[in-house]
């Protein structure tokens, strides 16, 4: 039952205007998608590409607004205190990623 929900709800997503609809459908897999997080504990990347009607601007808007979270200005703040490291972690890489990269850290020497 929950598995041909979330098949009826990932169809309408493709489907252009059923916003009505999706959050009919949202709101009657919630239980489920609460489960498969705690179950589960699947990664961003899958769980964005089984629900991927949750990660809209509408959604993201509305989470904050529940929430009272900032995501971006968060999100900023954690890069801004990573960076450090993030940035010997991209110099460390070879290859092809490093050459993807080579002007960027180039530029971030100057």
């Amino acid at each position: 039952q929950a598995l041909k929900k979330r098949l009826e709800l990932l169809t309408d997503f493709r489907t252009r205007n059923n916003a009505r609809i999706i959050t009919g459908k949202k709101a009657h897999t919630f239980a489920y998608r609460q489960q498969e997080v705690v179950d589960q504990e699947p990664s961003i990347k899958d769980f964005k590409d089984r629900w991927p009607a949750l990660f809209q601007q509408k959604e993201v808007n509305e989470f904050q607004r529940l929430m009272a979270v900032p995501l971006k200005e968060r999100f900023m703040a954690q890069l801004d205190l990573h960076a450090n490291q993030l940035i010997r972690v991209i110099r460390a890489k070879g290859g092809a990623t490093h050459q993807k990269i080579a002007d960027i850290m180039d530029t971030l020497d100057q």
